[in-house]
């Protein structure tokens, strides 16, 4: 059994799309035995950044463009084209996904040739981040906004063609539903999350001593972390702002900043604040030495329907989860599994109550397994599994 993954997101270069997209293939392989087979039409800039293997025994055919040249995306979007209907004249495959608004326009076509094909959508998020996060300059916003009113009516025109859709969030299926009329669809939804985990107590204890010790932590101070990029949605100057205010009542805490541009981040530094920068397969051993995560996001579509990577590292982690409630499932999910604190204008000053309550790591580890079962690759795509006719245990 096979899929033929079509798309123009970034399948080539390590990121957090790819991140997504891999994950879910590799389970689908070890896990159901079925293959993916990846057609991608990307600019040729991506090839000279660092770029990493899918596997899952799957083939990735590239379609390459030259990033200012019109016309050679017009070239390689007919070669892509020509390659998804021969592949699915041969029959080899039971599903086609569609991911990214280039690939898009190819629903109408792979419907009007193979009305019997399984098409499914793969979104990721809402394109009002277009419009929600301003650049510099005038003319970078009008472009961004003329580009988001075009991939809008692409959007409504395409979506209709589907048979089912996945998605990262409940709230991006209200979302979808309600922008676009897609009542009638089949949903699957798949956070960005990890595969099938058991929460190894003593392990977890283990790396916390070991990073506890590295940051100069001790025994009766209370850690907080924010691990993630810049970007404004990323709220690092909340972050650091709301640590100042618990530590202006409480010496005993201490804030370690970790992202990849360190030295952006200096001007925090002191005072109880560490920075550094990890290597991406050591960032899940090193937030074990920490009691509170930051993963705070302001009242946007983008956030609000969005499923960030860093809210499974943090509940592996054992931190407990300090975040708005402007993510709404993750929110839900802090709070019906009550790893952690909920903070709006009204809450923020109950944060100091809440750090004061002694908890010991990991006592809600039950929660956390149970949270992390529910929302792992094997578990959500089962749905998606049934739907092409194979059976799930």
């Amino acid at each position: 059994m096979s899929i033929l993954f079509v798309t123009n997101r970034n399948v080539i270069n390590t990121c957090g799309e790819l991140r997504l997209i891999k994950n879910r293939a590799v389970c689908l392989q070890e896990e159901y035995g079925i293959k993916t087979d990846f057609l991608v039409c990307r600019s040729d800039k991506c090839l000279h950044k660092t770029q990493e293997e899918i596997g899952a025994g799957s083939t990735l055919t590239k379609f390459f463009y030259a990033d200012k040249n019109p016309f050679s995306l017009i070239k390689q979007f007919a070669l892509l084209k020509k390659a998804v209907l021969k592949s699915l004249a041969q029959n080899e495959y039971e599903a086609v996904i569609l991911s990214g608004n280039l690939v898009l326009p190819l629903a109408k076509v792979v419907k009007k040739k193979f009305p019997e094909v399984n098409l499914i959508i793969d979104v990721h998020g809402a394109i009002e981040e277009l419009v929600e996060f301003r650049g510099n300059g005038l003319l970078k916003n009008t472009i961004r906004l003329t580009l988001f009113r075009v991939l809008k009516a692409i959007e409504k025109k395409y979506m209709r063609y589907a048979d089912g859709i996945f998605a990262v969030s409940i709230a991006l299926q209200n979302y979808l539903v309600k922008e676009y009329g897609l009542q009638n669809k089949q949903f699957f939804i798949v956070p960005c999350a990890q595969g099938c985990q058991e929460l190894d107590r003593e392990e977890k204890l283990s790396n916390r001593r070991k990073y506890r010790e590295k940051y100069g932590v001790g025994d009766d101070e209370k850690l907080f972390i924010y691990s993630g990029g810049l970007s404004p949605w990323q709220c690092i100057e909340d972050s650091v702002r709301l640590f100042r205010m618990v530590q202006q009542q409480d010496n005993k805490v201490k804030l370690l900043l970790l992202t990849g541009n360190v030295e952006a981040i200096r001007k925090y530094e002191g005072e109880n604040v560490m920075v550094d920068s990890l290597p991406f397969n050591l960032v899940n051993e090193v937030i074990c030495a920490g009691d509170y995560a930051f993963m705070l996001r302001d009242d946007f579509i983008t956030n609000n329907v969005a499923y960030p990577n860093k809210f499974i590292e943090y509940v592996a982690s054992g931190m407990k989860v300090l975040t708005t409630p402007y993510v709404h499932d993750v929110a839900e999910q802090v709070a019906n599994s009550d790893i952690g604190y909920i903070i709006t204008k009204e809450t923020e000053n109950g944060l100091m109550d809440y750090v004061k309550q002694a908890s010991e790591y990991m006592e809600d580890i039950s929660a956390r397994q149970a949270l992390l079962d529910d929302v792992c690759f094997e578990n959500r795509l089962k749905e998606l599994v049934k739907n092409l006719g194979k059976e799930c245990k």
